[in-house]
């Protein structure tokens, strides 16, 4: 890890959470690096200058120029997994493990920068009902509801997801599938 001195300038915070600007004020003695952090600036209920425990893992010298990204936050690309390819939209960036979150087939999953690559043109129809047919399939109550084994907030969550999957391919291919033709299509 990087290691802080008393005094310097850190982001902390969670990847996908508010980043909140402060100065180490001390370290604490633990297996894993913990630090004592003064807020520089106000956020929500917590005044300038209480102080933080705040392990090393969520902080980041806020003198560090961001890193610069090869893809774009809501940009199309396809991901190369295996020998399968999908085409997906980037949901976000994880500095931390530098990683990718991808949405392509039916799911949000993390990628490497050289498992993906930019979406370069439009795909056959074939492809686009494969991917139908994917999320069709996704969808029988018997997987979206793995047996009997997932939550009811899982499943909403699931099914808005798949949803939105079904939404980006009707528009991709410009018409609505159903779920017989999509079957059809495969035979």
């Amino acid at each position: 890890m990087m290691g802080f001195n008393i005094g310097d300038k850190v982001m902390f915070g969670r990847s996908h959470g508010e980043q909140t600007e402060g100065t180490v004020v001390g370290t604490v003695r633990s297996r894993t690096p913990k630090y004592k952090v003064r807020h520089d600036v106000a956020r929500g209920v917590h005044q300038v200058g209480s102080v933080w425990t705040v392990p090393e893992s969520l902080m980041r010298s806020s003198t560090v120029a961001a890193p610069v990204l090869k893809y774009t936050i809501g940009q199309r690309v396809t991901v190369l997994y295996f020998r399968n390819t999908f085409v997906g939209k980037i949901t976000d960036y994880m500095p931390n493990i530098q990683k990718y979150e991808v949405f392509a087939g039916g799911s949000t999953l993390r990628y490497k920068e050289d498992e993906i690559q930019p979406f370069t043109g439009k795909r056959t129809e074939a492809e686009i009902l494969k991917d139908f047919r994917s999320a069709y399939c996704q969808m029988s109550p018997e997987n979206l509801w793995q047996d009997g084994e997932a939550s009811r907030s899982h499943v909403r969550a699931r099914t808005a997801e798949l949803n939105r999957w079904i939404r980006e391919l009707t528009t991709e291919l410009g018409r609505k599938v159903s779920e017989d033709e999509a079957y059809r299509a495969a035979y």
